[in-house]
């Protein structure tokens, strides 16, 4: 795995940043999908489905957690889901901190598609719990609530390899000159 160091909560914020800019053109176009889907009826039944594109379109992005341990812009800061111990996470411990994380997306999904208004609470609800926990990886264990009740956390890795290019994250607590020495030595 190399050499790896867990990250708190400013940087895996600005790989939220990054996430938004890519996810909310998506989830606009997945929004007039949902209106052209509907043809034209209803005001109610074009809300419907534009939701219901909107929601799809995030959690079919999200889903790249479970794929690749990271969100695109995780990725591009060279961050990735582990286990707590610093072991790379299996898919199920993946799956089980994304339906976590997501748990108040899915609600929102399912009120659009079944109409259940108490979902819509639900989801604002968990959507806030997990605002909250997320805060929490601003601790010394770097760990978010959703990492915590799932054993992983969120590592920065040296060196990141994504198909074919490489992304290199530097190490500002880590002096160059002193290992280009020690390694000359």
């Amino acid at each position: 795995m190399g050499e790896t160091k867990r990250s708190g909560f400013w940087i895996r914020a600005l790989a939220a940043v990054i996430d938004a800019a890519l996810v909310v053109p998506a989830m606009l176009g997945g929004v007039v999908a949902g209106q052209v889907f509907a043809g034209g009826h209803s005001n109610e039944n074009m809300e419907r489905w534009a939701g219901i594109g909107s929601a799809s379109v995030y959690l079919i992005y999200t889903l790249t957690e479970i794929a690749f341990a990271a969100t695109p812009g995780k990725l591009l800061l060279g961050l990735r889901i582990h286990s707590a111990d610093g072991r790379e996470a299996d898919r199920w411990r993946l799956f089980a901190r994304w339906s976590t994380k997501q748990s108040g997306m899915i609600c929102w999904l399912l009120f659009w598609i079944g109409g259940i208004s108490g979902l819509r609470v639900v989801s604002g609800f968990m959507n806030f719990i997990v605002a909250l926990g997320s805060l929490f990886a601003s601790n010394d264990d770097k760990q978010a609530w959703h990492d915590q009740w799932c054993g992983s956390a969120v590592y920065r890795k040296k060196r990141v390899s994504v198909e074919g290019f490489a992304v290199t994250v530097v190490d500002p607590s880590r002096d160059t000159a002193q290992d280009d020495s020690d390694a000359a030595s």
